[in-house]
């Protein structure tokens, strides 16, 4: 007979269970940017980057002490937030980036264990390990491997996607008409492409997800759940259509307009965000993001929301809502590694039961 208490060596009394981004959080993985490296350009680091990028500014590297410090400061200001709420925060394992990692078909330096939501996709009891599209990414989860097995005899079921192989022919180069975007090789995606709305799964198309991976995730998914493709933004999904509560929807005027927002939102409540975001700072050669990242929000539940403290804007909307308190967080450097509040998190267990929210 298995021993149970062995497999979950931390005694998790329940199962993964996190069907949305606003149920109340109960355990969420903070990352961080400890041991993190710029590596090497590549067609697939360049391809998320996109054409904007300068890579006349591109420095592999490691990242500079200061940026670790302020960034690693602003982090513990959020985890002692989301633990007086009564959250159970975990951490990531300490990984050495700098150092090759190699598959028969490529090699490269790592990137950083600072964003969690990328890696790893929670649907309810359903954890999956996704296909990244970034080479640099392909073995980030280790970091965060042992808090999933803390979570094994809880009731988790725990899969991985098909190991890319991420062949030069996948990637469709930002130079390219049309700009960049994935071929349909094989199945490819960031779990940041997806939105999570209950039993509707929006799937964003674009450099970091194609068609392949969509077809791939409704079969492991099955017959409980939607896939819809969407193709609304060049990459993740979350500075574009942010959900903060059932039926209410932040969008980003820029990208969303009454024609293209998926239809199953059009009897939601639609909030538009700033006009114009704020330009902000970043510490590296060139920003890994747009100013848009400003939107990336958390929610600790569809009432305590969290937004970057620069984003005056964004709170002075956000704020005239009803039964919202938004909570202002500085976070100095989200465009200079590309992530926001709901980048660096990953919520594992959300307090929450599978609805349709979108009939």
């Amino acid at each position: 007979m298995i021993n149970s208490a062995k497999i979950n060596p931390d005694n998790v009394a329940s199962s993964i269970n996190s069907f949305n981004d606003w149920d109340p959080l109960e355990e969420v993985i903070v990352g961080s940017i400890e041991n993190s490296f710029v590596p090497s350009i590549d067609d697939s680091f360049w391809s998320f980057q996109g054409a904007e990028y300068d890579l006349t500014k591109h420095v592999p590297g490691n990242v500079p002490r200061q940026l670790i410090d302020e960034t690693e400061e602003d982090i513990g200001g959020f985890v002692s937030l989301l633990e007086k709420f009564g959250v159970t925060v975990r951490r990531p394992a300490p990984i050495d980036f700098s150092r090759v990692v190699a598959t028969p078909d490529w090699s490269t330096e790592g990137l950083h264990a600072l964003m969690p939501r990328d890696s790893v996709l929670i649907v309810g009891q359903t954890v999956i390990e996704v296909p990244m599209a970034c080479r640099a990414r392909h073995f980030e989860g280790i970091a965060w491997r042992d808090i999933l097995l803390s979570h094994l005899g809880s009731g988790m079921r725990w899969y991985s996607a098909p190991r890319p192989r991420l062949l030069k022919g996948s990637y469709i180069v930002p130079s390219a008409p049309g700009g960049p975007r994935l071929n349909n090789l094989e199945p490819v995606f960031d779990a940041a492409n997806i939105l999570r709305i209950g039993e509707d799964i929006f799937f964003s198309v674009n450099v970091s997800g194609n068609e392949m991976g969509a077809r791939w995730l409704q079969d492991m998914l099955g017959s409980d759940y939607r896939v819809h493709l969407i193709s609304v933004c060049p990459d993740h999904v979350d500075t574009t259509l942010v959900p903060i509560g059932p039926g209410r929807l932040l969008v980003n005027p820029k990208r969303i307009n009454p024609d293209n927002l998926p239809k199953q939102f059009r009897s939601w409540e639609i909030i538009y965000g700033p006009a114009e975001p704020p330009k902000l700072p970043y510490g590296l050669g060139d920003a890994w993001s747009s100013d848009w990242i400003g939107l990336n929000i958390f929610n600790i539940d569809e009432n305590n929301i969290v937004v970057e403290s620069g984003q005056t804007e964004l709170i002075r909307i956000l704020e005239k809502q009803p039964n919202l308190n938004v909570i202002p967080l500085p976070y100095r450097h989200s465009k200079t590694f590309g992530g926001g509040w709901h980048c660096i998190t990953l919520d594992l267990r959300r307090r929450g039961a599978l609805q349709n929210y979108c009939s």
